[in-house]
């Protein structure tokens, strides 16, 4: 803290280069800075970003509007429904699926195994009023999802100063699916109650296609989780993340309807386990990452360091002793720094990319290995004002990302192994026997309380997302609730 605090003492002031319009943010996205810096090592890192493809630059992409999600939902979704509040629905579905007094165990066994969803009729009716209100949206929503590819519209070129309200819009389409879902398995309907061409007596029928059910329901919310994931950007894979967890509590809830069948599990089986198929590389989610990081040293050089750190972040600094020249410093420092940052994440990105496509202990001791000698070098360079920059504003919390990404591996796989077992299958290949969670051994095994006989999944990390510790799979018959 003091050699920092001396090593920004007589800093002189330029003034920032002016960023009024798009096209000004775009242009650091040719790394200017970077590109007439005489640090060769520098210059060397460029050119091997450069030959993998993961300058701003050309991580670019064009998705054809008529085959692009987001076009589709664009176009359709109205503006009052980007004002949706994420918040309000977030709070609906905890009420609908959480409420601990909606869910009634079926024994009192030391894992009260079994649990189902007792719905809430007055909570459901909050939903159901706000799906309604929503009802046109969902539709287009159901129809641009038909389309193959997706493009949120981000643009490497902007960096960190990207439009991410997209997400919430995400978000609010998943959670009406879940609203969906709790309207059937409310009146029991789970895939085939219904006769083929036969209406569902449920709100209206607000979807022209007949896939009004509840695992059609979840098998839309883990497309959008998918969709979400795959983009090259961190907050859109955490969001992801965030959809596929609430996509598994709604799974959780028709497993452990009364009413679910064999075939029912099936279907949920194949959903999960396209999933597993189509999960985008962990190492992509870096070199994203890493494009948006080199733009952020051009935003730093530009002399906007203020548009990288909050508020609360510039006040830490000021508590530390770091005196409002420490946007100087940065610009003076910022080539050593931006070098110690793309040697630290070349680490992270090559030992994803040489992991072996099945996990083993092996290389999730390397992963853990690279990661905890990162988190070392952060808090041994924490004060210094060389790497200020990587280590208190663009390495912090990676760590914490990665675990949280293999929490959200972690849950998909557990839901594949216990539904391959409750119908008899045999071990789903695309699931390893460790977790990445915290590298330890997938636990399966079945229970009975005499009446039923139930699946249940575990390992000893922690889970997410209706893969709270363990997975609970009753093992049903062909018939309804056999």
């Amino acid at each position: 803290m003091i050699a920092l605090a001396l090593a920004l003492a007589g800093c002189a002031k330029p003034g920032p280069s002016e960023l009024s319009t798009d096209e000004d943010v775009q242009a650091l996205g040719e790394l200017p800075g970077l590109r007439k810096t005489a640090d060769a090592r520098l210059l060397e890192e460029l050119a091997r970003i450069e030959q993998q493809g993961g300058t701003p630059r050309l991580l670019c992409r064009e998705v054809p509007d008529k085959e692009n999600v987001w076009k589709g939902l664009e176009r359709l979704i109205l503006p009052d429904f980007r004002d949706s509040n994420l918040e309000k629905t977030s709070e609906i579905f905890n009420r609908l699926y959480y409420r601990p007094r909606d869910l009634k165990p079926r024994d009192s066994g030391p894992r009260d195994s079994g649990r189902y969803l007792v719905i809430n009729l007055r909570v459901l009716a909050e939903a159901t009023s706000f799906r309604e209100e929503k009802q046109k949206q969902q539709v287009a929503a159901d129809e641009a999802l038909e389309r193959q590819q997706c493009d949120f519209g981000l643009d490497p070129m902007m960096g960190l100063l990207n439009d991410l309200s997209f997400i919430d819009t995400v978000r609010v389409l998943a959670h009406l699916e879940a609203f969906l879902a709790a309207d059937f398995l409310a009146l029991g309907e789970v895939m085939s109650d219904l006769s083929p061409g036969e209406e569902s007596p449920a709100a209206e029928n607000p979807r022209k296609t007949p896939r009004q059910y509840a695992i059609d329901s979840v098998g839309i919310m883990l497309r959008l989780a998918h969709l979400l994931a795959q983009q090259k950007h961190v907050t859109t894979r955490l969001s992801g993340a965030a959809v596929r967890e609430d996509a598994l509590v709604v799974t959780r809830a028709i497993v452990d309807h009364p009413l679910t069948t064999r075939d029912d599990l099936a279907k949920l089986y194949e959903l999960i386990e396209k999933q597993l198929s189509t999960w985008p590389a962990d190492a992509d989610v870096w070199i994203g990452d890493r494009a948006m990081g080199m733009h952020s040293y051009e935003l730093v050089r530009a002399g906007h360091f203020d548009l990288l750190v909050g508020e609360e972040q510039l006040a830490a600094f000021k508590q530390e002793g770091i005196s409002a020249e420490l946007p100087v410093a940065v610009i003076d420092h910022a080539d050593e720094d931006e070098l110690y940052y793309l040697q630290t994440m070349r680490k992270i990105i090559t030992v994803l990319q040489e992991l072996p496509a099945k996990r083993t202990a092996a290389s999730f001791q390397a992963r853990q290995k690279v990661l905890a000698d990162m988190q070392q070098e952060l808090k041994r360079r924490r004060y210094d004002v060389q790497t200020l920059v990587a280590c208190r504003v663009l390495l912090p919390g990676m760590r914490l990302v990665v675990t949280r990404l293999a929490e959200d591996r972690a849950a998909c796989e557990l839901w594949a192994l216990a539904l391959a077992e409750a119908l008899g299958r045999s071990r789903p290949q695309l699931v390893p026997r460790i977790n990445p969670v915290d590298g330890s051994e997938y636990m399966l095994r079945t229970e009975t309380d005499g009446r039923q006989a139930v699946v249940v999944a575990w390992h000893t990390g922690k889970g997410i997302g209706g893969a709270s510790q363990p997975v609970l799979v009753p093992i049903r018959g062909a018939g309804v609730g056999e």
